[in-house]
């Protein structure tokens, strides 16, 4: 991953806090032993979010890749507050931190798709399989996160399959079918 600055004896105190989690004043730790716990501190890391992320290939749960990739986000946290103290081998923190977000719309599209895939969804039933409400279920429970080409679709899928949208009640009744109703019944009550 790479080197220490070539900065003061500050920034490896700096690391030092951070890397070992103390909270020292002077350098405790021969600058060999820094180094090698750092290394070990930064791969440690790495390898956490490089197996996470490899992971989402997997995945089926919108909900599951929001808890991962916070979980990502806290591991590169750490990675990135030792930037200014340690010369990382690119991707840095920040730009790996960055390039995710880049690909942020698509893990997600790709999550969403595949579950939908795996649900073998038959519009000749007359019934809905309880995996599709699970599925909109949890693509509402993170609606807010869904990027807006991933909520367009899941609108269109849904209406699709139930003839509403996600956010509508389908007992709600338009304003011509309450006129109609009530036409209905006042022609019935003369009846």
């Amino acid at each position: 991953m790479g080197l220490f600055n070539k900065k003061g004896n500050s920034d490896k105190v700096q690391l030092q806090n951070i890397v070992l989690g103390i909270n020292e004043k002077k350098l405790e730790v021969s600058e060999e032993f820094l180094q090698n716990m750092t290394k070990v501190y930064v791969s440690k890391r790495m390898k956490l979010i490089n197996d996470t992320i490899s992971g989402f290939e997997q995945l089926c749960r919108v909900s599951v890749y929001f808890k991962k990739i916070a979980y990502v986000n806290r591991l590169l946290d750490e990675l990135i507050a030792i930037e200014p103290y340690y010369i990382f081998k690119y991707p840095g923190p920040s730009e790996y931190r960055r390039q995710l977000e880049e690909n942020d719309d698509n893990y997600i599209n790709q999550i969403l798709n595949r579950s939908w895939k795996y649900i073998r969804y038959d519009s000749n039933s007359q019934t809905i399989n309880p995996e599709v409400s699970a599925y909109f279920s949890d693509a509402k429970a993170v609606w807010d996160k869904l990027p807006d080409t991933s909520r367009t679709m899941r609108e269109e899928l849904h209406s699709t399959v139930y003839g509403f949208g996600m956010f509508e009640d389908p007992d709600a009744k338009s304003e011509e079918e309450q006129d109609a109703e009530q036409e209905e019944d006042g022609l019935s009550d003369k009846i």
